[in-house]
């Protein structure tokens, strides 16, 4: 699963563009999937950079000629699993937005000041700044990438038991605006028709996946997995699994329905093999949003 890594400056004209030019060439060079990407809290849609900046750039066989100012939308900032500000001063307007979402995390900013100038000198010595910042944040996330590797390799999928219901429920609340109940949970897991399936590391639970079988259709509840364990490809492993059950129940096919909005989710549904089929308007609320509808045939 790759990272996406949001470098965030002011005019995303010079610095902030820079630093997703590096990352995006060290992450290619070390086999770091990840993507970055850059935009401004005061850009200009599509203003170009600083000349000075990409003579900068081009000095270290970076191309920023073709780079085109971006503004810091909500939909930018929402879609980065990393945001990597570019001084103290964006740090501080990252804050809040980093701590309203769970799993976003919020880096060291790029530069120790701020930028002392725009004549290419200035933009020298920012370089070398941004360029260590850059190598010591890709060597902690090969360092991460390892160790999520390793753990990744101690979970296992298999059947959900009644006693962890509890679990589930707290899963659910940490994951969705309208979770289950613990009850709503063992309601559930005792209909005949009910597929459940976890993702268990040492016991615990830390992901999980429930559809129901009616007729030769298999109807996708809900998946849910932690957000300390997430990129590991535990949710592709937990609908493997209920896919197999589900057909062994005799399904056919399998449907879901996933937030519009829910751009991982529905990356993740459609590299599984599913593919949209309509749409269910204002199906979701808190936050209101469609519902895209996804089927997949069982072979």
């Amino acid at each position: 699963m790759r990272t996406t890594c949001l470098v965030v400056g002011h005019s995303n004209t010079c610095i902030s563009p820079l630093a997703a030019a590096v990352l995006r060439a060290l992450g290619e060079e070390r086999g770091l999937p990840l993507a970055a990407q850059s935009c401004g809290f005061w850009a200009k849609e599509g203003q170009l950079p600083l000349p000075a900046m990409v003579t900068a750039a081009g000095e270290i066989g970076l191309d920023l000629a073709d780079h085109r100012a971006r503004y810091a939308t909500d939909e930018r900032l929402a879609a980065a699993g990393l945001l990597l500000p570019q001084d103290g001063m964006i740090a501080r307007g990252l804050a809040p937005i980093a701590k309203a979402r769970p799993g976003v995390r919020l880096l060291r900013p790029l530069l120790s000041g701020g930028l002392n100038g725009t004549t290419l000198t200035d933009f020298r010595r920012a370089r070398g700044e941004v360029l260590a910042a850059c190598e010591r944040l890709v060597k902690m996330l090969k360092k991460e990438q390892a160790e999520r590797q390793a753990l990744a390799a101690d979970i296992t999928v298999g059947p959900l038991a009644p006693a962890m219901a509890g679990e589930v429920a707290a899963l659910e609340a940490a994951c969705f605006s309208h979770p289950w109940t613990r009850q709503n949970v063992l309601d559930e897991l005792q209909k005949p028709n009910g597929c459940f399936v976890a993702a268990l590391l040492q016991g615990a639970l830390v992901g999980y996946a429930s559809a129901a079988v009616a007729g030769q259709t298999g109807y996708m509840n809900n998946v849910a997995v932690a957000a300390n364990y997430r990129g590991l490809g535990i949710a592709t492993r937990l609908l493997t699994e209920l896919e197999q059950r589900c057909r062994a129940a005799g399904a056919e096919s399998m449907t879901l329905e996933v937030r519009c909005a829910n751009r991982p989710a529905r990356a993740l549904y459609e590299g599984l093999g599913y593919r949209p089929v309509g749409v269910r308007p204002g199906f979701y609320r808190d936050p209101p949003d469609d519902a895209a509808i996804y089927t997949k045939p069982l072979e």
